[in-house]
């Protein structure tokens, strides 16, 4: 299950949840991209929805803009972030 965040100068709150954040002006990512495209994104495009927003009043609603917007999941697993050192 995917957590997201972004990127920021300070901590920040997602979902009611407190996510450490990246303190540097900018950081580089390296790791592999997985595009996960619907139907078998739909249960996670849910997922994040509710973590982020909290429940939807329609649902189905959701579903089908998430379909008419042709919605993906980018899942990427980190395999190094950086710089390592700072300066």
């Amino acid at each position: 299950m995917p957590i997201t965040g972004r990127f920021s100068q300070r901590p920040g709150q997602m979902g009611g949840r407190s996510f450490p954040l990246c303190c540097a002006r900018s950081t580089q990512v390296e790791g592999e991209a997985e595009i996960i495209p619907l139907p078998d994104a739909m249960e996670i495009l849910i997922d994040y929805y509710r973590r982020i927003a909290g429940e939807h009043s329609d649902w189905d609603d959701y579903r089908a803009a998430m379909e008419r917007e042709r919605r993906v999941i980018l899942r990427i697993n980190l395999t190094r972030a950086g710089p390592d050192v700072s300066g």
